[in-house]
């Protein structure tokens, strides 16, 4: 390959792993949210081999970019629409988000 196409295939890379990731933290905060907050943060870092620390910031992330609902189950936007459209779309990665999280 050519350096044009071994740049494109890093790209096509970086954006999957950054995909990869958004369905990673949204599919532990639904776990997280399946039984007690605390139990499961710790069993999910024992699961993926992550300090909970780590745990608990990608659950933090998750709740800000991950849709919602109501209580009565109405559908809402994330807290941060704009970013967590872009974060699932794998144009974010965790240090563009805290920079989105630190300046709202």
């Amino acid at each position: 390959m050519g350096i044009a196409e071994q740049l494109g295939l890093l790209d096509v890379l970086e954006t999957t792993r950054r995909r990869l990731t958004a369905v990673s933290h949204t599919v532990a905060l639904a776990a997280a949210k399946s039984d007690a907050p605390t139990v499961m943060a710790k069993a999910i870092a024992d699961a993926i081999r992550v300090s909970p620390a780590e745990v608990r910031r990608r659950l933090r992330d998750a709740e800000q970019l991950a849709p919602r609902s109501t209580l009565t189950g109405e559908p809402l936007a994330a807290v941060l629409p704009a970013t967590a459209e872009a974060w699932h779309a794998g144009t974010l990665d965790g240090e563009h988000v805290r920079v989105i999280q630190k300046f709202l």
